[in-house]
């Protein structure tokens, strides 16, 4: 059984455009990483969002690697939106998720400025997603979007009061409308909705993670996640929480989404700092294996959580990578769904014949700010720093 849902999760995630966003705070990550004009960053590229995010910081440059080339697909596609199209079908595309235009814009503006692979995947996919079902409801990820629409509006009818939730004025108001009409209903079908295995998968918790989640927290998944996407929706108001935002809604509005959606901040990508940001369709491990490069910042999202429980010698193998390509005083940042980074003491580092602990080489800060993240489905954020001398 282990092994046909290793294979079904494998297949899923590197078969598959997973996630549509990234699912990460970058409002966090930008405290935590202290980006600059000397930075140089290696991050897992997800949906796409935060390596946007990143480059208003004025990297020196920003390298997005992705196993799955239908995640790069995706980055590759806004990366060539920002260098040819004008804002308003940008944010068409990329805010509301459609646009009746993106077949003429795709063939006489975007095909031309992507790599050879992704414009495979766009020929395939980009007229059923853009032209059609639109971009938020698309996806592994964007299945369960689809779910809730479709639980709350044709069986619920509760669509009226998602509206009324999404136009509060406040939080004290947002709070009301949740605990009086929708909490009951929101409970009920997270708490079975999640706790189903391919859910899990189709939002790349593969067992082995669940499993220590549910031991961790001593409640099943569906719990756990009540318990976290409660506070996505009443901790923070929701004009200001762009990742509560796209769930309810199916897409972005103008005055509440990513940064990179946001008119100063497109145009300061298109004059140039998109060109600092590079792609590549591998692992982590596989490019630091393949580069001479040297990075300031690693951000990695909660893949060593995976790396843990199913290929320990590969996650040993990826951070003796990381302590050797990445810069004096450099960071990673990492996440879990568990509270803290199980692995972190059990891992060793070979460096001029000795061998140290991880746990020696890299200071953990387990940071306080996982809560004020808005998307609240991590249970920890984690910055390693490395020390000058192991």
């Amino acid at each position: 059984m282990a092994i046909i849902n290793s294979l079904l999760f494998h297949f899923l995630h590197n078969k598959r455009l997973t996630y549509t966003i990234a699912w990460e705070d970058p409002r966090i990550d930008r405290r935590l990483l202290q980006l600059d004009g000397s930075s140089s960053v290696l991050m897992i590229t997800s949906g796409g969002c935060n390596a946007l995010d990143y480059l208003l910081e004025k990297p020196e440059y920003v390298l997005a690697v992705d196993i799955n080339p239908y995640q790069s697909a995706l980055l590759d596609l806004k990366i060539a939106a920002i260098r040819t199209l004008e804002f308003d079908d940008f944010f068409d595309i990329f805010g509301y998720g459609r646009s009746e235009r993106f077949n003429r814009l795709y063939v006489e503006c975007l095909r031309e400025n992507m790599n050879v692979s992704s414009r495979a995947i766009w020929d395939k996919y980009g007229e059923k997603i853009f032209s059609g079902r639109g971009l938020y409801f698309s996806g592994t990820t964007g299945i369960s979007i689809r779910i809730f629409r479709f639980y709350f509006s044709r069986i619920k009818k509760l669509m009226p009061v998602i509206e009324r939730f999404l136009q509060s004025e406040d939080l004290e108001q947002q709070n009301e409308i949740f605990s009086k009409e929708l909490e009951t209903y929101f409970t009920r079908y997270i708490s079975i909705l999640f706790n189903s295995s391919i859910t899990m998968f189709l939002h790349g918790v593969p067992p082995e993670q669940r499993s220590q989640t549910e031991k961790e927290y001593g409640k099943n998944i569906g719990e756990v996640y009540v318990m976290l996407l409660r506070k996505m929706l009443t901790s923070f108001f929701i004009k200001d929480n762009y990742f509560a935002y796209i769930v309810l809604n199916g897409g972005f509005t103008r005055e509440c989404c990513p940064e990179y959606l946001k008119p100063k901040n497109f145009q300061a990508l298109k004059s140039g700092l998109i060109d600092r940001l590079e792609t590549r369709t591998c692992d982590v491990l596989s490019y630091l294996k393949t580069t001479k490069r040297k990075f300031s910042h690693f951000a990695l999202l909660d893949h060593m959580d995976w790396l843990s429980y199913n290929n320990k010698p590969y996650l040993q193998d990826e951070w003796q990578h990381i302590w050797e390509a990445s810069m004096p005083h450099g960071k990673v940042l990492a996440r879990s769904l568990s509270r803290s980074l199980h692995f972190y003491q059990d891992l060793e580092i070979h460096d001029n014949g000795k061998i140290h602990k991880l746990s020696d080489l890299f200071s953990m800060n387990n940071s306080r700010l996982i809560e004020e993240d808005r998307s609240s489905i991590y249970g920890s954020v984690s910055l390693l720093e490395k020390a000058s001398q192991p």
